[in-house]
């Protein structure tokens, strides 16, 4: 049986990092007779990822005082990350090996037929362990592929380009998530690669429903969803909540944040992330697989943009539906409300289409 090895940000606590790692390995493995894992890349870093008390300071007083106040919330925080460690051993085909750093996979990684990098920003040139998503690694008869890959940012400089010039052509088939990706890896190698959806868009409502687990709220209700928006989207919050009488939920790991008339939900996991969405009347938020999932299930979304330099993936998908009129770049204009056109999900069908078509022909043949 053919092998196929995954390697993306997979053991980050991260809604999307994982959920997509999910979509993809899950997508596979319906649509394939061949044996697929996702390559256990686990690091320092992971390891400290898997302390539910993240915040920190270099102030000694206020990282004490941040210590103290986060251990009022250790309960929920610790739910939380114990929820995306069972999601990991449940849902997720590991491989046996666990590679504990950039050398030990460069150089002592098990044979697959098929390699695949991707999705998440695993091209984003800044990031210490490059070489891992870029498969920087002897492929011997087996074959490189990169599905979606993200490289976060819309310019990479003259000197990045020459030094990731090689791996790039490395690969066997090359595509990117973004349209930015694509002008970038163009300039770099002189022909055209394609633009393919995220991963979590390959499976459809009904596949993330099996695994959703769904929030004990009755009533309708506004999700918010921020990762650096905070209290930027308040404005748009607040609007919504004015016009509707809908009640506010807002999902989010920074225990800062602290807002008046939100139900704030700090121990989610993948799968009660995925139900929050799912449920939801309106969607409010800074995230790109926020974005995502509230098109999935069809959800009366506004993304809002916090930081203009990561602003493209959210600006790509929502152009490729057509909708990109409903992105909200300050939190003081005017939002849409209203329920998404009819004719979205055509057009973002027909992306979805081409993506598993370019999956299939480039991993599976």
């Amino acid at each position: 049986m053919r092998k196929i090895g995954i390697l993306t940000f997979s053991n980050a606590i991260n809604y999307g990092a994982l959920l997509q790692t999910y979509a993809l390995q899950h997508y596979l493995s319906l649509n394939s007779a061949c044996k697929v894992e996702v390559i256990n890349y686990f690091t320092k870093f992971n390891k400290q990822e898997l302390n539910p008390i993240q915040l920190k300071s270099s102030n000694f007083i206020k990282n004490l005082l941040l210590k103290v106040y986060s251990f009022l919330f250790y309960i929920p925080l610790k739910k939380r990350l114990c929820s995306f460690i069972e999601f990991k051993r449940t849902y997720i085909n590991n491989s046996r090996k666990i590679y504990n750093s950039e050398e030990e996979l460069l150089y002592a990684i098990e044979k697959y037929d098929v390699y695949i990098s991707g999705s998440d920003q695993v091209f984003h040139p800044k990031i210490n362990d490059w070489r891992v998503y870029y498969l920087g690694f002897q492929k011997g008869n087996s074959k490189k592929v990169a599905y979606a890959p993200s490289f976060g940012i819309s310019q990479i400089t003259k000197q990045e380009q020459k030094i990731i010039l090689p791996y790039l052509r490395d690969f066997d088939a090359l595509s990117s998530r973004e349209l930015e990706g694509t002008k970038i890896i163009r300039e770099i190698l002189g022909f055209d690669v394609p633009q393919v959806c995220d991963p979590v868009f390959l499976l459809d409502a009904k596949e993330w429903e099996k695994i959703s687990i769904k929030p004990q709220i009755k009533s309708p209700y506004i999700l918010v969803y921020d990762l650096n928006g905070g209290k930027k989207l308040l404005p748009i919050v607040d609007k919504i909540r004015n016009e509707t009488g809908l009640s506010v939920v807002w999902l989010t790991s920074n225990i800062l944040n602290r807002f008046k008339r939100c139900r704030i939900v700090n121990d989610a996991g993948p799968r009660e992330f995925i139900g929050y969405i799912e449920n939801a009347e309106y969607v409010v938020t800074d995230s790109f697989h926020g974005t995502s999932f509230s098109l999935i299930f069809g959800k009366k979304v506004i993304p809002y943009i916090a930081m203009q330099s990561t602003s493209s993936r959210i600006i790509s998908l929502m152009s490729i539906c057509g909708i990109s009129e409903r992105v909200v770049f300050d939190s003081e204009e005017n939002i849409i409300m209203s329920e998404l056109p009819t004719d979205y999900k055509q057009k973002l069908s027909l992306f979805i289409e081409s993506s598993k078509t370019y999956l299939l022909n480039n991993v599976i043949a």
